[in-house]
This record gives structure tokens, sequence and C-alpha cells, in this order.
């Protein structure tokens, strides 16, 4: 078994010798496994089971074989909100392979991460290059995310669910459940980390009535609720879920893509550590760090002096102190 894992190494070392464009974590979003899951089991750091061998061996024999072309972040000039975005992301491919899991087996997803880190945006895009698979997308707000009536009367519009005779909760509910029994589809809510339990009551209800896919998202605080309350109301819902991913947002590696894409290749150690401590994976705050270093710093050298500079202008943040 430790040769067989040793022999892999070195496998994975001269594919990396060939392949410049590859790193070892780009090898292991071809499996199921965490990303420092791969880089220790890599490094010799700790010693994995016979699942963790075979995984990462099948993502090289798939390279090998097919000369398997690792996807590299794709921008994307304006997004539906007049912003910058990046296709191809470990954010973005969680998302899309959670929305497809619970549109295959009719299942609740939960998908957790902080703010900025592109849920929304990665939905948005999933559901722009699937419009083969019938989905609709809700946004919670104050009002549809507490008032029961308000939630199903705007999902009843989202649907095209009709009108029923009465406007009372029961017969709008029946409208959304007819109407998703006669003509399944995903139905993905964002922003639901506020939702109220007697909401969340109504949507566990829908997937009862109807096995369709459903997939919630929000900050961490909506998984924190599910699994800690005592609300029967959300319990319910939570014992429900047959998946569930947190959202790490950009990698390393990725945040050295984008920065490239960017215009910002001058900076070093010390600043993109400082970098990336302090947008803590958010694609959101890293493109509002690099428009400031494009725009004051262009041509100039980065430093950790720079970083915290900049990150105190936008957001007051103490990173720690640069000499």
């Amino acid at each position: 078994m430790i040769e067989n894992q040793d022999a892999l190494r070195q496998r994975i070392r001269a594919l990396l010798e060939r392949r410049k464009e590859l790193n070892i974590t780009q090898i292991g979003h071809l499996t199921t496994l965490g990303e420092s899951t791969v880089r220790n089991w890599y490094s010799h750091q700790k010693d994995y089971g016979q699942n963790v061998f075979q995984q990462i061996e099948a993502a090289v024999d798939r390279i090998e074989s097919l000369d398997f072309p690792i996807a590299q972040p794709t921008v994307v000039q304006q997004n539906s909100r007049g912003r910058r975005y990046y296709e191809g992301l470990t954010t973005a491919r969680h998302i899309a392979e959670t929305l497809q899991f619970c549109q295959k087996k009719k299942a609740i997803g939960v998908l957790t991460g902080e703010y900025g880190i592109g849920k929304t945006e990665s939905i948005k895009d999933w559901q722009r290059s699937h419009l083969d698979i019938p989905s609709t997308v809700i946004e919670f707000k104050h009002f549809t995310s507490s008032s029961m009536l308000t939630f199903l009367s705007f999902l009843s519009k989202k649907l095209h669910a009709g009108t029923p005779r009465s406007q009372g909760g029961d017969a709008v509910m029946q409208a959304i459940v007819d109407e998703l029994n006669r003509i399944p589809q995903l139905l993905i809510f964002d922003q639901a980390e506020g939702v109220r339990p007697r909401v969340f009551q109504l949507i566990r209800q829908i997937w009862d009535d109807c096995k369709i896919g459903i997939v919630i998202a929000g900050s961490p605080l909506l998984w924190r609720r599910l699994k800690e309350s005592r609300l029967h109301d959300i319990g319910a819902l939570e014992s429900r879920v047959g998946i569930w991913k947190n959202l790490n947002g950009l990698t390393r590696d990725e945040t050295v893509d984008v920065l490239r894409f960017e215009g910002v290749t001058n900076i070093d150690a010390e600043g993109f550590d400082l970098l990336c401590r302090g947008i803590g994976g958010s694609m959101r705050r890293l493109l509002a760090v690099s428009d400031l270093l494009v725009e004051g710093h262009s041509g100039k050298p980065i430093t950790a002096r720079t970083i915290q500079g900049v990150m105190g202008n936008l957001w007051g943040m103490q990173t720690g102190r640069a000499s």
C-alpha cells in the first residue's frame, strides 16, 4: 500500500513537470476530497486510507489518458449586478455539483459560505448555463423571509401557479403544489440565513408534497440555525437535508489567478499572505482591493505595507503590523 502511494506521488511529480499549468490543488479538484487532504497526502504529512489513494489515482489517470484540460478562471466582464464575475472557480464548481445532485436525486441541499464569496452569482451562472433544467431562484428579502403569506404569494407568482379564488394561505399553497407536481423543477432559495422558522416549515411541506429538488443557500448562520435550533419547524427541515456543502471561497491559487487577470502581478509574498488573510476567500473583497491596486499602484512593487493601507482605506481593517 505504501509503495503504491509513493509510486503515485512520483507519477504526479512527473505530470506536474510536464504540465506546467497544473498544480496539486487542480488535480484534487477532480476528486471529492478536501484541498487540505490532497495537499497533506501529496507532501507525506498525513497517511490516509484506500479511498483517498483511489480517488487521487483516478484523477491522475483521467488527466493522463485524456489529456484532460484543467479549467482556468474565465472572466465574464459584467454580471447581473454590474460587477466582474469569474467562471471556473472552486465555489462555483461546488455549487454546481450540489444543484445538479439535488435536481437529479430530488433532494434538499444546503449551501453555506461567508458573504461575498460568490454564492448568488454562481447560482445565477449555473441557471443561465442549464436552461434545459427547469429551475427557479428565490432571493429572500425582509418580508418574504418573515411572512408566510407574503412568501407563498411571491413564490406563486414566480412559478406562474395561477391565482386561486381564495387568497388564503392554504389555497395559494395548494396552487404551488399543484404547479410543481404538474411541472417539476428545482427550487433554489438564496440569502436564507434570516428566514423565520414558519417559512422554513412551508419549504419543508412543499418538498414533502412534491418531492422535487430544493437548494437553500445562505451565510454560515443558516447551518448553525438548522443544526442548533430546538425549534420543531427548523428541525423538521434539517432532518430532511440530503447534502450540505460549506463553501470557503477563493483558494490561494485562485487568488493568484484572479489577481493576474486583474493586472496585479508585482505583489511580494508577505503582501500576498496579508491579502489572503484580509479577504478571507471573498471575491467581492478581492476585486475591491485589486481595483485600488491597479488604480494607485500600477507598475510599483506591492508590499505588505501597501496591502495594509489599501485594506485600511476600504474597510478600516487591522490585518497585522507591516514593517
